[in-house]
């Protein structure tokens, strides 16, 4: 989990509970979401999906929602989960929607350069590039950093492959 994940996702379940108070439901919705990240981080994928679909869905619906919050973060987070899973191509949808919606553009571009990392950490060194260079223009200091390290290991690659015996 990101340092920016982390804080994020700390002070939103803060915040809940701290709404919650005094609340005559026997389930806080950060009761829900800490079901939701104890399922994730016991590798209980299905249900961490379910708790923060669950819970996204219920603040969406909810008639005293304040202003200022964003339930669309919990699908965010549900990219996390399809991330973990191994499953990026599901993961880039839901930080696509989550950005669609309006989910502070500092989180998801955080979470694109995640999905980048996870393609250069399988070796997936083109759709890495693909990725930081769709999202470059909103955030190029720090997608320009990743960007030189796929080029450069790219061009090894391209340096290596040329210089085997098997491509003479």
């Amino acid at each position: 989990m990101s340092l920016s994940h982390f804080i994020a996702h700390s002070l939103t379940v803060l915040l809940f509970s701290l709404l919650s108070v005094g609340c005559t439901s026997t389930v806080s919705p950060g009761d829900t979401v800490m079901q939701a990240d104890s399922d994730l981080e016991r590798g209980l994928y299905e249900e961490a999906l379910e708790g923060y679909r669950s819970h996204r869905d219920e603040r969406l619906a909810a008639t005293d929602r304040p202003e200022w919050e964003n339930p669309h973060f919990y699908t965010l987070l549900m990219g996390d989960v399809e991330l973990r899973r191994n499953r990026p191509s599901i993961a880039s949808d839901f930080y696509k929607e989550a950005d669609l919606h309006g989910v502070s553009s500092g989180l998801v571009l955080d979470r694109y350069r995640s999905l980048a990392a996870w393609y250069m950490a399988h070796d997936e060194l083109d759709k890495a590039m693909e990725i930081l260079k769709a999202h470059r223009a909103r955030d190029p200091l720090l997608f320009d950093a990743m960007l030189d390290k796929v080029a450069k290991e790219l061009t090894e690659r391209e340096e290596r492959r040329r210089s085997s015996p098997a491509s003479s």
